[in-house]
């Protein structure tokens, strides 16, 4: 599936890339590949170019600096936003001067110097921009002058595009949605409180305490605790220095009563 930098993952990623985080955690936050990552930085460093923004400035704005940024700032000058194999623009303007000059759209695909087909796609593309202007399907008929036929085909095609457009946007927000939980997930479960931290070193020093030989109630006393906190953090233990040591009390009294009788 194509994602796009717009999309709710590329948005989570390029906000990670600025608040600091790496390549790699970031793109594996977001789901996607470095690759991907990449492409969207890319993506993103020659919008910030094309507005005007210095190399700099650029880099600041995106939080990132590699050494792909050379090849980045060579297609900046380059960069139309038009395909490489798409016809000229003084030969679109051709075409269509002279088809809304009541010529027809061979004649006009001859003045622009181009195919029939390259013809129909302007034409498909002014009916997508038209139809995106809220302009009637009965309107761009008549604005372009196309039969019955090509123009439902036309608005067939762009009401499929569309859905696809929203299914990929719905199936962007999901993976965004379940690679958030993963994150929080992460973060919760890598995250200690104070309060946890403390407790975790006071259990440490009680039972430090308590292999020196001190009683529950002087190690309790020590560690600034109630003596109830210790008698449940021995019962969580399973009372093993309790048991070890009413066992060696008990063995020392039956040996020492055994003494006595002998």
């Amino acid at each position: 599936m194509y994602l796009s930098s717009t999309s709710p993952t590329g948005i989570r990623f390029l906000a990670s890339i600025k608040q600091g985080n790496g390549l790699k955690p970031s793109a594996r936050a977001a789901g996607i590949g470095k690759e991907t990552g990449y492409r969207w930085l890319r993506e993103r460093y020659l919008e910030f170019r094309r507005d005007g923004t210095s190399p700099a400035e650029a880099t600041a704005a995106l939080g990132f600096v590699s050494s792909r940024l050379p090849a980045w700032e060579a297609a900046v000058s380059g960069a139309t936003g038009r395909h490489h194999l798409q016809a000229n623009v003084e030969d679109e303007a051709a075409f269509w001067a002279t088809f809304e000059g009541g010529k027809s759209l061979d004649e006009s695909a001859l003045a622009g110097g181009v195919s029939r087909s390259t013809a129909y796609r302007w034409l498909h593309i002014r009916f997508d921009q038209l139809r995106s202007s809220k302009v009637t399907v009965k309107r761009c008929q008549a604005l372009l002058r196309v039969t019955d036929q090509r123009c439902r085909s036309f608005e067939r095609e762009r009401l499929a595009r569309l859905a696809k457009e929203r299914n990929t946007a719905a199936a962007a927000q999901h993976a965004a949605v379940l690679s958030s939980n993963r994150y929080a997930d992460q973060a919760l479960a890598s995250t200690v409180s104070a309060a946890q931290q403390r407790r975790t070193e006071r259990d440490t020093k009680y039972w430090q305490l308590m292999r020196e030989g001190k009683s529950n109630a002087h190690a309790c006393r020590l560690l600034g605790m109630h003596r109830r906190t210790g008698t449940l953090l021995r019962r969580a233990n399973g009372d093993s220095l309790v048991t070890r040591s009413a066992t060696g009390i008990s063995s020392c009294h039956s040996g020492c009563s055994q003494s006595r009788h002998q």
